[in-house]
């Protein structure tokens, strides 16, 4: 029972997380991937900041993903569940955005979510015990 609460901590934690990011204020958004995009740099990876911008989605879905996984996976719930559910918080992310001034809805982040989900519940997938039924 104890790990069942601290994983679904840990899930609300990274939710609120992704939100957090959702809300800040598009100046709070471009200091913040300058930061990372400089921290990147100073290891040797060139990157463009709206490129960083846009696929730090997956990055984030991917964290998002294996911890729905992992929390899904004590609850007993199948692993289509834990990507609907992912998918579902991306596409509430993106559809919170309609509403935020100077943000908007993006088709392609949408699609980075998803693929972040998927990709953090093949940690899942292909981490698991062979005797676990599907």
């Amino acid at each position: 029972m104890r790990k069942k609460i601290l994983l679904g901590i840990l899930a609300a934690a990274v939710i609120c997380g992704v939100f957090a990011l959702t809300f800040q204020s598009r100046e709070g958004t471009v200091r913040l991937s300058e930061t990372v995009r400089k921290a990147l740099e100073s290891i040797g990876w060139k990157v463009e900041s709206h490129a960083l911008r846009s696929n730090i989605h997956i990055v984030m879905y991917f964290i998002l993903g294996i911890t729905i996984a992992l929390f899904g996976r004590s609850m007993g719930w199948k692993p289509w569940m834990t990507i609907l559910i992912g998918c579902g918080i991306g596409l509430l992310d993106e559809t919170v955005k309609l509403f935020l001034p100077s943000r908007e809805f993006e088709l392609m982040d949408l699609i980075k979510d998803c693929l972040g989900v998927v990709l953090g519940n093949s940690v899942w997938l292909f981490n698991r015990d062979p005797d676990e039924p599907d």
